[in-house]
């Protein structure tokens, strides 16, 4: 996961964070996502590269609350995250948690990063 680091800003649709910006942002934000040839950049084959399955996807995450990244932006790692908004109607940043796929595809593991997360939103906003 050398390739993480906090403030990362390019791939904004391939990054759970990213995501749950943009699906609770202005729509605006979207132009942040250009589709080059009538696709968007891909970061691994797991990128979504289609700009109407992203929209698809930025409607899911706004019905259940929380983004996830299933080895979109860093083969072998996985993210979920949740848009902050600190009394704000649109997130001022998201938060996150980075895990290798195996702990991801966990249920338990899962729901302890994704509770972890719902928690540490309740308390900043």
């Amino acid at each position: 996961m050398a390739d993480l680091r906090v403030g990362v800003s390019g791939h904004i649709h391939a990054r759970a964070s990213g995501k749950a910006l943009l699906a609770f942002g202005p729509e605006a934000q979207l132009e942040r996502v250009r589709p080059i040839n009538g696709q968007l950049a891909r970061r691994t084959e797991h990128t979504i590269t289609s700009l109407p399955y992203l929209l698809a996807d930025l409607e899911l995450i706004r019905s259940r609350g929380h983004a996830l990244d299933h080895q979109e932006y860093v083969l072998d790692v996985c993210a979920i995250a949740v848009p902050i908004f600190e009394g704000s109607p649109r997130p001022r940043t998201a938060l996150s948690i980075t895990v290798p796929v195996h702990r991801f595809t966990n249920p338990e593991h899962f729901q302890r990063c994704l509770d972890a997360l719902v928690e540490a939103r309740g308390r900043g906003e």
